[in-house]
């Protein structure tokens, strides 16, 4: 059994929800685990989950995001499925955002690109999640750049470093590339 866990997001301006990051997670031994491979959930079933975990929201929440691995990111089903999700949901606005967990085999930067390019196509949003991690970095954001809505940089991702200037450099690098979001404070 799969469910999405929800994490509020709020608005910079009044601090008041705007909308949630749905977190996938299985039932294992009577616990909510993070999945150990992500592919064992279809697109169908998770566009279904999608659409049962976002309807009975409140009116006030205007967007919900999820993740997609790179390899999950690029399944044709997903270009199929989560446009329809858009369609059922609207008026909340679906984002999709793009981990940064590397695969096996990896993904070709070029297939990234044209999957981010056919979800701009359906109205979707792209979100490169975590970025400057991972396989997010610059010179693949940059690729990217013309088919996101925004960046998201992790602050957790950055915790271990304990130089609050080498963060705030970050910050504004990613700043200055696009619309961004923090997670993690």
């Amino acid at each position: 059994m799969i469910r999405f866990f929800g994490q509020p997001q709020f608005t910079a301006t009044d601090h008041t929800i705007k909308g949630y990051e749905l977190f996938l997670r299985e039932s294992v031994d009577h616990k909510w685990v993070f999945p150990d491979d992500f592919k064992a959930f279809t697109a169908y079933e998770t566009a279904n989950l999608l659409v049962q975990t976002i309807r009975p929201m409140p009116k006030t929440v205007t967007s919900v995001a999820f993740n997609l691995d790179p390899d999950q990111f690029v399944d044709p089903a997903y270009q199929t499925y989560l446009p329809k999700v858009q369609e059922l949901i609207a008026p909340v606005r679906l984002f999709v955002e793009l981990t940064e967990h590397p695969c096996a085999p990896k993904i070709a930067n070029a297939k990234l690109v044209e999957a981010a390019e056919g979800f701009k196509a359906n109205h979707l949003y792209v979100v490169l999640d975590d970025v400057g991690t991972g396989n997010n970095t610059p010179p693949f954001a940059e690729l990217l750049d013309n088919n996101l809505a925004e960046y998201k940089f992790a602050m957790q991702n950055f915790r271990e470093s304990h130089d609050p200037h080498e963060i705030t450099k970050k910050l504004a690098y990613w700043h200055k590339m696009l619309m961004m979001s923090i997670s993690g404070l």
